[in-house]
């Protein structure tokens, strides 16, 4: 590492160092590098402080740079009273950034602000906490608490907390257009956020962490450690080479962004620090293995080849007559071992329960949604992270082979989206024929939760509702018939051997282009999706399919899952973003969402393949090419 002079630990720097020392090594390497993905998620962070932010007076904003924040900081605690909105704190080399700070002649509070809800927040410091999330906002008001005690040794300090109350309803209409990013809140609006946002001390809680770090948060060389001692020690591992700072693998690994090589190709911890040249495939690891991880406690078992095989499932024919009519997740694990044992396994290897795809009316659509969550209700009587439906996309295949694309987004600003929502979802093609192939059964589930939310409206247009529902129940009146879930027959009925970590769309999406590649060379048409043309099985130099969802976003904008596509909207919808972003923003989440439902197209259509190839009235099964 560079001399320790020069190395400012951030707040998160400092969390990410007591959670494994190898983190420090890589944050520090990394800390110039191109902003994170999460930068719509901080935002949205800001925009809901500085509204909580004003219930009090005298508040000062500071500004995004650190060091000018630093010193309007400085200059504004010179004030008998201030509330300080993004105050920087610096002590040594260590910095943090406070959401709130409260100065009242010599007592400082500092206030963090919690948009996630957490049941019983009347009470949640009054008895000893258990919460993992709740003890990691302690750890938060821990560091900055120690940081503020050193540089004010003679101020008396507290901590408080603001979180959402879990039983509040909005009885304003439109609270959330009304109150996040409006630098003026109307006191109608103010007083019903103070009435859904409680402050709670948890000075005292917050003091048995400064005193000793929490297990759950805390790699073993930092526990037991008070938050002084900590630093000190962070300061110590700063001008120590890295060589004398390697900790054994351990379960926290498994979250770690660092573990494995990055998209810049850099290597990973376990590549860099870890390397067993006697393994054949270092990169795969037991947290990669499908479903929850196998045991294990020497670090010999980190590796998916040192990881005994299931007695009963330690050969491919063992595997494959397992007695069971849907393939089970320890089947997959233990193909999953074999194959990083470099044994042969099968290509593709399906079950009967495929086969009721052929029962699937037309047309097909294929339809997704995307949904929104938010501690600010945006519609009246809606309760705290009620689901707000932003966005589809529906690609309608016609028994003919025509497919027909429906897209729709929300992009007013002021609006509730959910009458657009509907309207839009009723303008599909066919839509009341045929049946809706979704991935999950949440398309499904928000479909009936807008059928109970228009039903219990006074307003709603007759004409509407009766559209909307022939959306659910189809033309003959069948609710049942209409849905068809696909990512069930996917999770008990198909394997192939590219399904190395999860069953998710976009995984199981990944998983097929790579395998339809192999059986069949010649090179797909590229596909359009909103206001782009790509090559869906474009392949890195290893020859693997790149996934898709990388070749959709911008050089600096990306949103490439759903929660990315939910904070960018949010950020969008509080009117925080910039001009160019505003233009982008809705770009970027239709082709997300097109995407998402062309790939239920994809994979039903890859599956219907399989079974043309297969006559088989039990297992299909495909060995080889």
């Amino acid at each position: 590492m560079k001399n320790g002079s020069d190395q400012i630990i951030t707040d998160h720097f400092f969390h990410q160092a007591i959670s494994c020392p190898l983190k420090l090594h890589f944050n520090l390497l990394q800390k110039n590098r191109v902003a994170r993905e999460g930068s719509f998620r901080q935002k949205n962070k800001l925009v809901l402080r500085d509204a909580i932010a004003q219930r009090f007076s005298n508040v000062y904003y500071t500004q995004n740079e650190g060091r000018e924040a630093e010193i309007e900081t400085a200059e504004w605690l010179k004030n008998d009273e201030v509330v300080i909105c993004g105050a920087v704190i610096r002590y040594g080399n260590f910095l943090t950034r406070i959401p709130i700070l409260k100065k009242t002649g010599n007592n400082l509070t500092i206030i963090q602000v919690h948009g996630k809800l957490k049941k019983g927040n009347s009470v949640i410091f009054d008895k000893p906490v258990r919460s993992r999330a709740i003890t990691g906002y302690l750890l938060k008001a821990a560091y900055r608490f120690q940081i503020v005690k050193n540089v004010f040794p003679d101020h008396q300090l507290t901590t408080e907390f603001v979180m959402p109350k879990d039983r509040f309803k909005s009885s304003v209409v439109n609270l959330f257009q009304n109150t996040l990013g409006n630098q003026k809140i109307s006191e109608e609006s103010l007083r019903e956020l103070e009435e859904l946002f409680m402050i709670t001390d948890g000075t005292k809680s917050v003091h048995g962490v400064v005193q000793s770090l929490p297990e759950s948060h805390t790699h073993h060389s930092f526990l037991g450690l008070s938050i002084s001692e900590a630093l000190t020690k962070i300061e110590e591992l700063i001008i120590q080479p890295i060589e004398k700072q390697i900790p054994q693998i351990h379960d926290g690994c498994k979250y770690c962004e660092f573990r494995q090589a990055s998209e810049l190709n850099t290597k990973g911890c376990w590549q860099t620090f870890f390397s067993d040249g006697n393994l054949k495939n270092p990169d795969r690891h037991k947290f990669e293995l499908i479903g929850h991880s196998m045991g294990g406690n020497s670090s010999e078992n980190y590796f998916q080849e040192k990881i005994q095989q299931p007695y009963n499932l330690d050969t491919v024919d063992k595997i494959l007559q397992y007695p069971s009519t849907v393939i089970t997740m320890q089947q997959r694990r233990a193909l999953q071992l074999l194959r990083a044992k470099n044994e042969e396994v099968p290509l593709v290897w399906g079950k009967p329960v495929l086969k009721t795809i052929k029962d699937v009316e037309y047309p097909h659509h294929f339809i997704d949604f995307e949904a929104a969550t938010s501690a600010v209700p945006m519609a009246k009587n809606q309760k705290v992270y009620d689901q707000v439906l932003f966005q589809f996309s529906c690609h309608t295949l016609l028994e003919s082979g025509e497919l027909i694309h429906t897209e729709w987004v929300d992009e007013d600003p002021s609006a509730y989206p959910h009458p657009n929502f509907i309207t839009a979802i009723c303008s599909i093609p066919h839509i009341e024929k045929g049946t809706l192939v979704q991935f999950s059964p949440f398309e499904r589930q928000s479909l009936y939760r807008l059928l109970r939310e228009m039903e219990a409206s006074l307003d709603v247009n007759p004409l509407t509702l009766y559209q909307f529902k022939k959306v659910i129940m189809g033309e003959n009146d069948q609710p049942t018939e209409r849905f068809f879930d696909l990512s069930k027959i996917v999770r008990d009925g198909y394997y192939n051997c590219y399904m190395n970590e999860g069953l998710t769309l976009k995984e199981t999406l990944k998983n097929i282009l790579q395998i339809e590649r192999v059986f069949d060379s010649s090179k797909p048409s590229p596909i359009s999706l909103h206001d782009i043309t790509v090559e869906l099985t474009s392949v890195n130099q290893n020859g693997n399919v790149i996934s898709p969802y990388k070749l959709l976003m911008d050089d600096h904008l990306k949103i490439g899952d759903g929660m990315a596509a939910m904070n960018a909207y949010i950020s969008m919808k509080s009117g925080v973003t910039t001009i160019e972003e505003r233009k982008l923003i809705p770009k970027l989440l239709k082709r997300y969402c097109a995407l998402d439902s062309f790939a239920l197209y994809i994979i039903m259509e890859h599956i219907r393949s399989i079974l043309n190839k297969n006559t088989k009235e039990d297992d299909i099964l495909i060995l080889n090419k």
